[in-house]
């Protein structure tokens, strides 16, 4: 395992972003004044010395619509957190030791939440309410002390396959209240202590995207599998919304760190190699 520990700000009382990466396919970081984005398709542990959450949910094309919730973290301790992707197997093709080592990291570190990166259910996301595969591969698999936290969820092209309404609505969320996933939303991470949440202006950011949209192959006339655009009437304006409102959060953000979070990597030596749309539409946006 390989530690990199980055200096957030030379203030002492905010302390040290550290990510402790372990088998990670791909991970993409661009750091400047205004942000950080980051691309996972394996397991990432990110640290952040914090004290108080809030998240905000998107409507279809609209990042910061409410105010979900605010939960504080422990002042004292780091915030941590896991991401994984690409892990929706039914137990098999390692998910069930990858699960357990997830745990115990996950208790080492002493988690705040999970993050998903997509591809949640393989092979083709799920059919229905009743489809089995959402408790045999979330509840019955991720079953460690240190993961009975919040997973935050975005959906991936697998995910696309099958029910996406169901994935981004309530009723999962009502089998297992772990769950959480929506389209594009955003968690705004605040780092001074809770009696000063009210003006604090050190905070962190995580940018959730819907990239399974920009994928032009997925929307051919030769496309045999069938996706789940429901939610998506006009591709072209849906896109736009979406890149535009990531670039004007981006740029309005005050953010020290700010990071970017979707299914499809960016640039890629992997057999799917880069992401052309991606690479075209949303990495300019990331080096501005």
């Amino acid at each position: 395992m390989e530690i990199v520990e980055t200096k957030v700000i030379p203030d002492e009382e905010v302390g040290l972003l550290q990510r402790n990466v372990e088998e990670v396919v791909e991970i993409h970081a661009w750091r400047s004044l205004r942000y950080v984005a980051i691309t996972v398709v394996a397991v990432l542990i990110g640290t952040i010395f914090g004290c108080a959450v809030s998240l905000y949910l998107s409507g279809a094309y609209d990042f910061e619509t409410f105010a979900l919730e605010a939960t504080v973290a422990r002042p004292k301790h780091p915030l941590n957190f896991l991401a994984v992707g690409d892990w929706g197997r039914e137990g098999t093709f390692n998910q069930t030791m990858v699960a357990k080592q997830m745990g115990r990291v996950g208790r080492q570190l002493r988690i705040n939440f999970v993050v998903s990166v997509g591809d949640n259910f393989y092979q083709a996301g799920l059919k229905g309410p009743h489809d089995t595969k959402f408790k045999n591969s979330f509840s019955k698999v991720y079953t460690a002390r240190s993961l009975q936290t919040q997973w935050f969820a975005v959906l991936g092209n697998h995910d696309y396959l099958g029910d996406t309404l169901l994935q981004i609505g309530d009723i999962l969320t009502q089998k297992d209240s772990r769950w959480f996933c929506d389209r594009s939303y955003q968690i705004k991470y605040f780092l001074c202590g809770t009696s000063h949440i009210g003006y604090c202006s050190k905070f962190v950011e995580l940018f959730f995207i819907d990239t399974t949209p920009f994928v032009n192959d997925y929307w051919s006339a030769a496309q045999q599998r069938t996706f789940d655009w429901r939610g998506i009437d006009l591709r072209e304006e849906y896109l736009h919304e979406q890149l535009q409102n990531l670039n004007s959060t981006l740029e309005s953000s005050k953010a020290i760190w700010k990071i970017v979070i979707g299914h499809h990597t960016i640039r890629s030596l992997g057999r799917h190699g880069d992401t052309q749309e991606m690479v075209k539409h949303v990495l300019p946006i990331l080096e501005v």
